[in-house]
């Protein structure tokens, strides 16, 4: 998991806890949210059983209110 993806995983778990949002319930769709990405995959991240694509997790990026930029490095050097 990069450090996005474990900062992105902090915030998603934030976000259902200040919305009382259940887990299963927003998998289920008995629960709906605002975020940018489907629920099922929201289920699937939370639970550490899938990452996230660069898509999904720029609008989720963007959704919490971060702006981002792309660092190309080679051998730990930026380009």
């Amino acid at each position: 998991m990069t450090p996005i993806e474990k900062k992105l995983l902090k915030l998603l778990r934030e976000y259902m806890q200040d919305n009382n949002l259940n887990l299963e319930h927003v998998k289920t769709g008995k629960q709906k949210t605002d975020l940018p990405i489907g629920t099922r995959t929201v289920w699937m991240f939370l639970k550490e059983k899938t990452t996230l694509s660069l898509n999904q997790q720029t609008e989720l990026i963007e959704f919490f209110g971060y702006s981002w930029d792309i660092e190309i490095s080679k051998n730990n050097e930026t380009v």
